[in-house]
């Protein structure tokens, strides 16, 4: 698991001080980076299969307030983001970028920097928006796409460039709008994010977003982010240096799953990964390109624990 301080902060695995796991045979083991290392490593995003954790001590980071100090930056290709990011990084605790995903040319975007902030004005929380109906089609559709990511970075290009704002608006914007997921209609959506290494960031993501702008299909929500160089802690873990880019397609049955299917086969030749967290139909031939401690990691498996993921990507 990561977030929008990767570069700073590492993953969620770096804030894990210990934890108790209970394994299907009665085993208890106590795990730490110090201690049952290799039991760590393994369960760390491991996918749930290599017992049951019953207990978990994690470090926290003490906060001022609940607000954030926000910079937001236009830019107008992935050129550009890749260099706005190596400069701002070093002086923004958090960094994530909005991209248009459907231009077939540059690619805009929106550079979005926090960091913590001193002020102590309360906050007022209104309630969130429910989306009242679910409709009978996707509303993220061929129609809307472009309108919707060029009025997105409109409206937000012209807004003020620097902003305090509620840590919740900051994290989770969709959060706004309850059970936003409706929008995409009976047939839902998927979420398709990689991860690509830093020799091959910049074509590999130009690439991955050319073949999304020329299928017709994307999101509204593309999001384009630089990792640190902070290795991950687990054998299965996601995150690595490099560019993840995320985004959410209305399931179109077997048109989505061909885009996929070209998008997997940009991102194994550029050596990166598809996030666990987030899959529902990687092939077991693309889980084990990218994922190079499979082997190790099956050392640790509880034999009497099995997910419809794990048949799939390791067959039991």
């Amino acid at each position: 698991m990561h977030g929008k301080s990767h570069h700073v902060h590492g993953t969620f695995a770096h804030n894990v001080l210990k934890f108790t796991l209970i394994r299907s045979d009665g085993e208890i083991l106590e795990c730490s980076p110090v201690k049952n290392q290799k039991w760590f490593a393994a369960t760390i995003g491991g996918i749930g299969l290599t017992g049951v954790i019953s207990k978990a001590t994690l470090q926290m980071q003490l906060i001022a307030s609940p607000w954030i100090d926000t910079e937001t930056i236009p830019f107008g290709s992935v050129e550009e983001f890749f260099k706005l990011t190596a400069d701002t990084n070093p002086l923004w605790e958090n960094s994530v970028s909005w991209i248009d995903c459907t231009t077939k040319r540059k690619n805009h975007g929106l550079l979005m920097l926090g960091n913590r902030s001193q002020s102590s004005k309360p906050a007022k929380f209104k309630d969130a928006l429910t989306l009242p109906f679910e409709p009978p089609f996707s509303l993220v559709n061929k129609l809307t796409l472009k309108p919707g990511n060029l009025g997105y970075y409109s409206l937000n290009r012209m807004k003020p460039r620097k902003s305090t704002v509620h840590y919740e608006k900051f994290f989770y914007p969709l959060d706004g709008v309850n059970e936003w997921n409706k929008v995409y209609g009976p047939n839902g959506f998927f979420q398709y994010q990689s991860v690509i290494p830093p020799e091959n960031s910049l074509e590999g993501t130009k690439e991955m977003l050319k073949v999304i702008s020329e299928s017709g299909q994307g999101s509204v929500l593309g999001v384009l982010k630089a990792f640190g160089d902070k290795s991950s802690l687990g054998l299965l873990s996601f995150p690595m240096a490099g560019t993840t880019l995320a985004l959410d397609f209305p399931n179109r049955g077997a048109e989505t799953e061909t885009l996929f299917q070209r998008l997997d086969a940009i991102v194994k030749a550029a050596n990166g990964r598809v996030y666990l967290a987030k899959d529902a139909r990687m092939s077991r031939e693309m889980f084990e390109s990218g994922y190079d401690q499979i082997l190790n990691f099956k050392k640790f498996r509880d034999p009497k624990i099995s997910s419809a993921m794990s048949k799939r990507l390791l067959g039991s």
